[in-house]
């Protein structure tokens, strides 16, 4: 299983709140490459993975979290 890095989950914390359109990691505007701009989308299912092997729990019990209680658990795995 590849987790995040150590410089890949600084950037990831640090940037979790952000709305700054210079970072382009979830935005999907280049309709040549449809792959171009994902690496948030990546990160959030490392996160996602992280959060149920180390918590032991569901996949529907984590669909289940309340919002809060989610980003709480993402940004204690960061």
């Amino acid at each position: 299983m590849i987790f995040l890095s150590g410089l890949r989950k600084t950037i990831v914390y640090k940037n979790f709140n952000s709305f700054d359109d210079s970072l382009n990691i979830f935005y999907a505007n280049d309709e040549k490459d449809i792959l171009k701009y994902r690496a948030g989308y990546y990160a959030g299912l490392k996160l996602v993975e992280q959060i149920l092997i180390s918590q032991r729990i569901t996949l529907l019990e984590l669909l289940k979290l309340s919002r809060k209680n989610f980003e709480e658990r993402i940004l204690q795995l960061l």
